[in-house]
């Protein structure tokens, strides 16, 4: 925002940005739930992984040591759900490294590791051939 200023004149420009896609101050139940884009089947793509990413982050604050590996996922989300619009959410979860450590210590467990691992593989198959079609990937 610093950094900004000088050029624009405006503390806030950084956010006034941001509507030119779309994006506004909205409460985080109701971009979750209502969102400003029309609903397809990436927005509902888009709705389910946040939901995912959040219940897992709130496990990860109850189950592991570290309060820290809990709350990191929980602030890197918390700015979409105040842009009013899910879009391309999927890329912004998909760094959340708590979660993956999450998920490291539940595939020690044989049964889970080979469900998650077929359940990624199809998901991929799914999002390789809509990609190869010139289908908007979420």
């Amino acid at each position: 925002m610093a950094s900004l200023m000088p050029i624009t004149h405006d503390l806030f420009a950084i956010f006034k940005v941001q509507q030119a896609w779309g994006k506004t101050f909205a409460l985080p139940w109701e971009t979750l739930f209502h969102p400003t884009v029309n609903q397809s089947y990436y927005t509902i793509v888009n709705q389910i992984i946040i939901l995912i990413s959040l219940i897992l982050s709130i496990i990860i604050i109850v189950r592991l040591r570290s309060l820290s590996y809990g709350i990191f996922p929980l602030i890197m989300i918390m700015p979409l759900l105040f842009t009013g619009t899910i879009q391309s959410s999927t890329r912004y979860c998909s760094v959340l490294f708590p979660i993956f450590i999450l998920l490291g210590i539940w595939g020690k467990n044989d049964y889970f590791n080979k469900t998650l691992l077929a359940l990624f593989f199809a998901v991929q198959v799914v999002y390789m051939m809509l990609w190869t079609r010139f289908y908007f990937i979420p």
